[in-house]
């Protein structure tokens, strides 16, 4: 079954060994603090053939921004060189990969949207499913990043999706008014404040008459989605009946009434 928004390894492995022209791999790659792991460092030892590395941090606001993690990125002239950077052209087919199997690689997948790129894709069970699959698409030398050159036809900041975002005045506002359903992505310790945050200087808990799935819900063993059923279970355990807001998971229609957030704005988007 295709799914929108996501590629399989095998599909993923056609694309690269038949040497689709508009294919851009993205290594997303990132860690909570406390995991101890590099993400960079594990990119330059090996990737997937042909992959550049997304980092995370870098296109988020910079700590003399804000003292928040993730936050969008202003939609300027920097951010456009930087994703020029990356090489892509705006009809490139963008394929964002992850090595906790599905966890920071949606995040990635989210700002494309947010730039009004469509043409994005997660790999379903991330790195570690493809490596175990096709260790002959994985490249194992030194990265040696490529020459900077003019991209035409690049990613721009003219097609901003605004609609993917909602600020704290609207999210404060709506405790009251309560016009669409907050959904939280945090384990149910963090969500409940009875296991702490991983950054120290927050506090656990959650925002007033919010609604709680921990995002590992959604990943089966193997790093791979559970099916569209068991998400319209999971959402109808905390009483959010999909039907009612979407006419078709499987096309990936976009849900006007449900905000989600998590500890930094990564997990959420799986």
């Amino acid at each position: 079954m295709n799914r929108r928004g996501i590629i399989t390894s095998s599909q993923l492995a056609d694309k690269i060994i038949n040497k689709n022209k508009n294919l851009k791999l993205l290594d997303a790659s990132w860690y909570m603090p406390t995991m101890n792991r590099n993400a960079v460092e594990e990119f330059n030892n090996e990737r997937i053939v042909n992959s550049s590395f997304f980092d995370l941090d870098a296109t988020s606001l910079s700590p003399e921004e804000s003292n928040l993690p993730h936050m969008l990125p202003k939609p300027d002239i920097e951010l456009i060189k930087k994703m020029n950077k990356l090489g892509i052209k705006k009809d490139d087919y963008i394929v964002a990969y992850d090595r906790l199997h599905m966890f920071s690689s949606p995040r990635c997948l989210y700002m494309f949207h947010w730039l009004g790129i469509d043409n994005v894709a997660v790999l379903d069970g991330g790195y570690n499913k493809f490596k175990e699959l096709y260790p002959d698409l994985i490249d194992t030398n030194d990265f040696t990043p490529p020459e900077e050159t003019l991209i035409e036809e690049g990613i721009d900041c003219n097609n901003i999706n605004e609609e993917l975002v909602e600020n704290l005045d609207f999210i404060i506002k709506n405790i009251n008014d309560k016009e669409k359903i907050l959904i939280d992505a945090r384990s149910e310790g963090r969500f409940n404040g009875t296991e702490p945050e991983p950054r120290k200087e927050i506090e656990s808990g959650h925002i007033p008459y919010s609604k709680n799935i921990c995002f590992d819900k959604f990943i089966k063993e193997d790093g791979t989605f559970v099916s569209n059923d068991v998400i319209y279970d999971l959402f109808l355990d905390i009483d959010v009946d999909l039907n009612q807001y979407t006419q078709n998971i499987d096309n990936n229609v976009e849900n006007k009434n449900i905000v989600l957030s998590c500890g930094s704005g990564v997990t959420s988007w799986i």
